[in-house]
């Protein structure tokens, strides 16, 4: 649908396929920054917060530290609520900067239809009669194309949400195969 919107836009008007292709570029940008800023370092929170948590619950329960558990039970407490405290702010943080794109563009999208009408009024007022059509065709493929750029936007935000568990996964799959000492049999299957 992108591309076939795109080939038409270009059949009417190169110079305006290329403004929403220039918008199209701005956008992806300010999402992979706000992916790393925001729902990245939330993520890596969450993931610190819970292998903290898991942490103090098997400090809590394993048998050596039994006689120091119960002698502070209110400190293990408050201190495992206080990381899970830490870890819904994270996953919240993450969650509701899931949902930032689609919004975003979708007012960029209405400031910029606003504002080129404006502008074209502005520039060539005898020959606006005649540019609207042009517009219109523009602006329409603007608002099919919009949505599916934010959820495309909203699942790459997820994707770079969760990042920091594959890191973890990657992390462990690397120092688990690393760590397996060569011996006399071969395993064709781990090649």
């Amino acid at each position: 649908l992108i591309i076939s919107i795109v080939v038409l836009l270009f059949s009417v008007s190169w110079q305006g396929t290329l403004a929403v292709l220039f918008i199209g570029v701005v956008y992806y940008y300010f999402i992979r920054y706000l992916g790393r800023a925001v729902s990245y370092r939330a993520g890596k929170g969450e993931v610190e917060a819970s292998r903290e948590g898991t942490v103090v619950l098997n400090e809590a329960i394993s048998g050596v530290k039994q006689i120091k558990a119960f002698a502070a039970v209110e400190s293990w407490i408050e201190r495992f609520n206080r990381i899970m405290k830490e870890r819904w702010y994270h996953f919240r943080k993450r969650t509701v900067w899931q949902q930032v794109p689609a919004p975003v563009l979708m007012l960029v999208l209405y400031l910029v239809v606003g504002i080129i009408a404006l502008v074209i009024k502005l520039l060539a007022p005898g020959d606006f009669t005649e540019l609207i059509p042009v517009f219109g065709t523009f602006a329409f493929a603007m608002f099919r194309l919009f949505p599916i750029i934010g959820n495309i936007s909203n699942m790459t935000m997820q994707v770079i949400g969760v990042l920091p568990n594959v890191e973890i996964m990657n992390s462990m799959r690397n120092e688990l195969s690393g760590g397996v000492s060569d011996g006399d049999k071969e395993f064709p299957a781990l090649n």
